[in-house]
Parts: C-alpha cells; structure tokens; sequence
C-alpha cells in the first residue's frame, strides 16, 4: 500500500481498534491462474495482532486456493469519502487546489492456514460471538442454538488463521492541508449530512486536533 509519509499508522493498538471496529475484510491470495479474493469477517485472537482468525463456507473456490498456505493479504476498510476543492480556503484564495478522497485502510500480511477440525470451527463462532454479542442485552452464544443444529454446520465452515508478518495503517485526513483549508473541509463534509461525511469530518477532526 503506498502511504506518504503524513498518513502512515503503525502502532498496533490503533490498527487492532479499527480492525476489531470493521472487522469484514478483503482476503486475497494468489491462485493457480490469477489472483483470488474473498469477503469475511476477521478478528484479532491476541492482544498484540499476532495472529487474525475468521471463517467462511468450506465450498467457496477461494478454500482450496488457501490450504496452500500462501502469503495473504488482509484489507480492513475505515470511513472514506470525497473532498470537493471548492472546499478549501486555498480554493478561493489562489485556485491551486484539486479534489481529493479521504479514507482510513489498514492492510495485514502474513501466513495463511486453514483448519477445517470441529473444534477450530467450533472456537472460531464462539470468539466471533463473543466479539460482537456481549454489548447486546441478551447476548446470543453458540450454545443458545440447538445442537442438532450447530454440529451440522461446524462441518460446513472452514476456520482461517493468519499468522501475522505485517500491519501497517493509512489514515489519509488532510494532515498534510493548511489548517484553514482542513477546517473548511470538515464543515463541507459536516453540511452534506451523510453518515460516511460525518465519520470522516470527526476522524479529520481528531487527526488534525493539534493544528485547528
């Protein structure tokens, strides 16, 4: 992923705030005749981002690409949205100034390994579960389910584990803009109203905290 130098995130407890934030991500792998790519969710199974673990369908071709145990690349999307030039002080000021599309990405490179046991499956719904039910007010667990139920699908389901080489973030925010031009921006992006302008307005906002 190429990042200038403004943009580049590496700390790990950022990137493991955002991933478990957004956890649905690109997976993608070499196959035998082009690339491959597939959509799951995948979450940290460590505090330091050592390791990713998700699952998916065992019958989705990108399976067999992945018993291989290839080098994977992992896409996690944050907020994006577009910046009109007619946004920027510097865009009345002088003209010399172009639109520009803000967006927060953080890519994961490692090792990936596929378990198909009832037992990875089995860990992998639960730590999915527990990631995303224990805010509710009646959390859901695998174990609410029948287990006639259950045991038929912990056959369906392939578990992935990547073992983590490299993580590294891009939080594009106009940190490289003048203040005004970035305070102008973010009331554009606050006036248009739409959820994703509003979450990139506030992440511009905590990105830029020091020079507005």
């Amino acid at each position: 992923m190429f990042i200038p130098g403004p943009y580049a995130v590496e700390d790990r407890d950022t990137l493991r705030a955002l991933i478990r934030e957004r956890p649905f991500a690109t997976v993608l792998v070499n196959g035998a005749h082009a690339p491959i790519a597939a959509h799951a969710p995948m979450i940290p199974d460590d505090e330091d981002l050592s390791v990713l673990v998700g699952h998916m369908n065992r019958a989705n071709p990108f399976v067999a690409a992945a018993r291989e145990r290839p080098s994977a690349l992992v896409v996690f999307g944050g907020d994006d949205c577009y910046v009109s030039a007619s946004s920027y002080e510097t865009f009345r000021t002088t003209g010399r100034v172009a639109p520009t599309w803000n967006y927060i990405r953080v890519e994961v490179q490692g090792e990936l390994e596929v378990d198909d046991s009832p037992a990875a499956n089995r860990a992998a719904l639960d730590a999915l579960a527990s990631a995303f039910e224990s805010a509710r007010e009646t959390p859901w667990t695998v174990d609410a389910s029948s287990s006639d139920y259950i045991e038929p699908l912990l056959t369906y389901i392939v578990t992935l584990r990547l073992r983590v080489r490299s993580a590294i973030g891009v939080w594009k925010l106009s940190q490289d803009k003048p203040p005004a031009d970035v305070v102008g921006a973010i009331a554009d992006l606050e006036r248009r109203g739409d959820h994703r302008a509003r979450a990139v307005a506030h992440a511009m906002r905590a990105a830029n905290a020091e020079r507005i």
